[in-house]
């Protein structure tokens, strides 16, 4: 796996720290070249950018790119008003490297903790297209591979539900629905 950071003082301070697969942008943004060249090797990519608005844009920006690229992204994010250097220069090397295995959390998991957060989750409405902006940076196989994360949230598995009813009801299979409907009643 490869640790992702913004700048190069990043870098230095975490491979200083004892954690030696991590790699920067160095000032500009995740491009399809760089996956290219993450992915010759490894098959995860670790987001560690700053804990403020730009690094949670720039994670949200490369999921879509690594998933592209066919990495499996994973987030860690850090304490409010942190970034990787003042986290690595302020801990001790366990406290980073268990902090970095503890708060990994899936790109849906992110995904969705941000849009909770931000208060897209309060109507159905919000809660479809949040829906969408995670299924837009997917392709099928990985909608497919990734309904284990979704599932765990409630709105995604009543939508995932309905979604299965509604295409088994086009297709004229018999099913039980809400309360037990039947296509024909």
């Amino acid at each position: 796996e490869a640790i992702l950071v913004e700048g190069y003082t990043d870098l230095i301070s975490l491979y200083q720290a004892g954690v030696e697969n991590v790699v920067a942008v160095c000032g500009t943004s995740l491009t399809e070249d760089h996956v290219k060249s993450l992915a010759r090797f490894s098959k995860r990519l670790i987001f560690l950018n700053d804990s403020d608005a730009a690094g949670e844009n720039a994670t949200v920006r490369g999921i879509g790119l690594a998933l592209a690229g066919g990495l499996t992204p994973y987030i860690v994010m850090l304490p409010a008003g942190e970034d990787p250097d003042s986290f690595a220069r302020t801990s001790t090397r366990e406290d980073v490297e268990a902090y970095l295995k503890e708060q990994r959390w899936s790109f849906v998991h992110f995904l969705v903790h941000r849009a909770r957060r931000d208060g897209r989750l309060d109507q159905p409405e919000q809660e479809t297209a949040a829906l969408h902006e995670i299924l837009a940076l997917l392709d099928d196989q990985q909608q497919l591979v990734i309904q284990r994360d979704i599932r765990q949230y409630p709105v995604f598995a009543v939508v995932g539900f309905l979604k299965l009813s509604a295409e088994l009801f086009k297709a004229g299979q018999p099913f039980l629905g809400i309360g037990g409907f039947k296509r024909g009643f």
